[in-house]
């Protein structure tokens, strides 16, 4: 059990990749036709990140965890396994110059969370995917920086506990 522990976030990335996709359609079929993007992987992501900035071996969890996202959801390899890893990078450099709070989380996370809409919206209209107007994306966008407020703070304290309390692997402490 004390070894299982050690894999908590990362059982509960792929969870949130699950979810990710049933909060997707949930709401497509019940907000009708507003294209929302539920990314709670992001969020907790984005908090891993925050929480344990010295840990490594998050940035290797997210890559694994992209591989899997871009498996089970785009079908094209190399759009998320590249996002994920590197928007932990990037949140595990800037966490160091942000006070620990909900308020400044809550903007990283957004800040998170418009960098990988637009990388993905970039990469999906280069290969060829999509075509949408700047109005749709502006559109979409909004919503989903609405969405990701909501379960933002309708997640913030379970996922908080839950990578203060069993970090990945080994948390690095420097002094």
């Amino acid at each position: 059990m004390v070894q299982l522990k050690r894999w908590y976030i990362a059982i509960a990335l792929f969870f949130t990749m699950v979810l990710d996709g049933v909060l997707s359609q949930t709401f497509t079929r019940f907000l009708g036709n507003m294209n929302v993007a539920c990314w709670l992987s992001i969020i907790l992501i984005t908090l891993i990140a925050l929480s344990d900035a010295h840990n490594i071996a998050n940035v290797w969890l997210c890559l694994v965890v992209g591989l899997v996202y871009d498996i089970y959801y785009v079908g094209v390899i190399g759009i998320y396994i590249v996002a994920f890893p590197l928007l932990c990078y990037c949140v595990q450099k800037i966490a160091k110059y942000i006070p620990e709070l909900f308020i400044t989380r809550l903007l990283v996370c957004l800040l998170g969370y418009i960098g990988v809409y637009l990388y993905l919206l970039l990469v999906l209209n280069i290969i060829g995917i999509i075509d949408i107007s700047l109005f749709a994306i502006m559109r979409q966008l909004v919503e989903s920086l609405v969405m990701c407020i909501i379960l933002y703070i309708l997640s913030y304290n379970l996922l908080l506990k839950l990578i203060v309390k069993y970090p990945f692997l080994n948390k690095q402490i420097f002094y």
